[in-house]
């Protein structure tokens, strides 16, 4: 079993291990968040709600659409939903899914910062020729 450690930097912090709801409610309170959104997938969802409705750890939400190499329409969907449930951190349950879209999410300035509804006020607008690849796809999607 993986002996569990704390990883520290700028932002995020870095939980690693099995670790309790007390901790994560710890965690989360030192960040100064009272509110994070949990992210997740369907299944680590499932996983969840089998915890108590007596935890420590209150979440402001549940987003169970992680998905692997975190397409943009999904982390931006993921953003709309925080907004809406007003939450103020993200907390990212399971594996690697979870993990791309919750650093997806936490770095997300315009999120942080409380910036209007447009998710991207800098992206092209309709009509402008780019290049660059469209939501929900990677740059491995692009014809050569």
């Amino acid at each position: 079993m993986l002996q569990s450690f704390t990883f520290d930097s700028a932002i995020p912090r870095v939980v690693f291990g099995v670790v309790g709801l007390d901790v994560l409610a710890a965690e989360t309170a030192s960040l100064g968040v009272c509110a994070p959104l949990l992210v997740t997938t369907r299944r680590g969802a499932a996983k969840w709600t089998s915890f108590p409705d007596s935890s420590p750890f209150a979440i402001a939400g549940l987003y169970d659409g992680a998905e692997v190499h975190t397409p943009v329409n999904v982390t931006e969907d993921a953003l709309r939903y925080a907004r809406s449930v007003r939450a103020d951190g993200f907390v990212s349950f399971g594996g690697g899914s979870s993990i791309g879209l919750g650093k997806a999410t936490s770095c997300d300035p315009h999120h942080l910062f409380g910036l209007g509804d447009d998710l991207h006020p800098r992206r092209n607008q309709p009509g402008q020729e780019t290049d660059a690849p469209q939501p929900g796809h990677s740059t491995s999607d692009r014809p050569v």
